[in-house]
C-alpha cells in the first residue's frame, strides 16, 4: 500500500468489502452498506484479545501452565498480521516472558535435582 492509499488520520479506515475509504465515525459504509461495530474497531481482532487474555491468564497464574503461553504467543504473531497491533506486541511480549521463565525454572529445577539425587 503506498502513501496516497494509507488512511489521512487514525478516524479512517478501509471497508472490508468494498475497499472504500470511511470516516472512523460512521456505522455503515457509504457505498456498499455494510454495517460496522466501532467498538470492534477499537479493541482489535479477536487474535490480538485472546494472547493478551492469555498472557493475563498466565500472569495470574504464574506461568504454570505451558499450552497457553505457548498458544498465546502464536495468536499474538498471527494478530499482528491481522488485528490490531498494540495488544498482539502486548500479548507476545507476555507470553514471551512467561515461556523464558518457565525455561529458567526447569534449568534450576533440573540443577537441583541433579546436585541432591
Amino acid at each position: 500500500m503506498s502513501d496516497s492509499q494509507k488512511p489521512k488520520n487514525t478516524d479512517e479506515f478501509y471497508c472490508s468489502s468494498c475497499g472504500e475509504l470511511i470516516n472512523g465515525k460512521v456505522e455503515v459504509c457509504p457505498k456498499c452498506g455494510l454495517k460496522y461495530n466501532f467498538l470492534a474497531r477499537i479493541i482489535g481482532g479477536g487474535y490480538s484479545v485472546a494472547s493478551l487474555i492469555l498472557g493475563i491468564f498466565g500472569l495470574i497464574f504464574l506461568g504454570a501452565l505451558v499450552i497457553p503461553e505457548i498458544i498465546g504467543l502464536i495468536l499474538g504473531i498471527k494478530g499482528l498480521k491481522t488485528d490490531k497491533k498494540g495488544m498482539a506486541v502486548v500479548g507476545i511480549v507476555l507470553n514471551s516472558i512467561q515461556i523464558f521463565l518457565l525455561i529458567i525454572i526447569a534449568v534450576i529445577i533440573a540443577v537441583v535435582l541433579k546436585i541432591n539425587p
